[in-house]
């Protein structure tokens, strides 16, 4: 059977969204007997999902993260000996396909080794799960990922939008570049709507405001227009900007009206009890948070960036803010209160656009475009 390896360039944190769709890809594949590899940033603990893989029978590689603020001079020559390490791995694994998962479009983790992985010469899949819609690049990095994409068979993003604004960035129409779906980590829906007189928002995502945009949504929730209003905003997730949010909301005087909950991958329990999904993200590519509040039946609330406007219909199944700006997300989450009564029905709008999608598995489609 033919060898597949996985290389994902996911750096700072030990898993995130962007790795659901190639982990499901390794194991099915592992299911029907292929040989996978994979190569991940090496931390203390492995996953649990690194943990399934191996269990099924793939090898596992790790790089060393460079970005550890603790190295020191004799942690850095071990990283060079752990570089060396991995990429002999990689060449007695011999893998016929290699499919790169990338973070961002243009992921500067790859930059530093994709001249040996082209240098390998085997056909590369890339998957592109994010990307910043307003970033501009170096002339240097343009060259390069313009060479990268051009090698691959294909380069692979989860939205149309995404693919539009990668080559804007470039300047140049990837002709390689096709469209693909992320998988949908759950497989129940909720089969009730909460009955309460609290409206009940949910933002579920990391703790990062410089992509997901939870400045703006404090911000938004502190206009005048809010008070009094019978609300409830819970967030879901941890991460680095969890003491500036607190310190936020404190500061917006809402500490009344924002919970945080912490991180929580029970997806059901969050829409038994919530009645719509606030994204005011400043880039996607198309968030698993979004499928699956649409999969359990609740609409949502978007700033038009990655693939949201792919998934909503502006006050069909939730409301799509024109830019991730306050003066935009105040507007659509004004348009959203006022039509209250609508939101039961929006989320089986929701409901309806995700079956759609999902017709076919996303997982099982993605592994026959390896051609294997």
């Amino acid at each position: 059977m033919k060898r597949i390896l996985f290389l994902s360039t996911l750096e700072a944190n030990k898993w995130g969204g962007s790795e659901q769709l190639w982990s499901d890809m390794a194991l099915l594949l592992l299911a029907n007997g292929y040989k996978v590899m994979t190569n991940t940033i090496s931390w203390k603990e492995k996953h649990e999902k690194l943990r399934e893989i191996e269990a099924a029978g793939s090898k596992l590689s790790f790089r060393p993260n460079p970005h550890n603020p603790d190295i020191k001079l004799t942690e850095a020559a071990l990283n060079k000996l752990k570089t060396i390490k991995w990429k002999n791995e990689v060449i007695a694994f011999d893998p016929d396909v290699i499919v790169i998962s990338q973070g961002g479009t243009f992921d500067f983790a790859l930059h530093r080794d994709g001249d040996w992985l082209m240098s390998l010469d085997k056909p590369m899949h890339i998957i592109s799960q994010f990307i910043d819609e307003y970033d501009v690049i170096t002339e240097t990095e343009r060259v390069f990922f313009k060479k990268l994409f051009s090698t691959a068979e294909n380069v692979w993003f989860v939205s149309n939008r995404n693919k539009q604004v990668a080559e804007r960035t470039l300047a140049k129409k990837i002709d390689n570049g096709i469209v693909v779906r992320n998988p949908i980590k759950i497989n129940n829906t909720v089969d009730t709507y909460p009955n309460t007189g609290i409206y009940k928002f949910a933002a579920v995502a990391r703790l990062d405001s410089m992509i997901k945009g939870y400045d703006i949504l404090a911000t938004v929730f502190a206009e005048p227009q809010w008070a009094g209003r019978n609300y409830l905003v819970n967030i879901y997730g941890s991460g680095r900007d969890e003491q500036y949010l607190r310190d936020l909301v404190s500061y917006c005087n809402l500490d009344g009206h924002f919970q945080f909950r912490g991180f929580t991958d029970n997806i059901l329990n969050i829409w038994e009890e919530n009645h719509m999904l606030l994204m005011p993200s400043r880039g996607e590519g198309t968030p698993l948070a979004l499928l699956e509040a649409s999969y359990c039946k609740r609409a949502a609330v978007v700033t038009d960036v990655g693939g949201n406007a792919e998934i909503v219909t502006d006050e069909h199944n939730g409301f799509v803010a024109d830019a991730p700006t306050v003066r935009s997300f105040s507007n659509a989450l004004e348009s959203a209160w006022k039509q209250k009564d609508n939101w039961e029905q929006m989320g089986l709008n929701a409901k309806e656009r995700i079956d759609e999608l999902y017709a076919t598995d996303a997982v099982e489609e993605a592994v026959k475009l390896l051609g294997l």
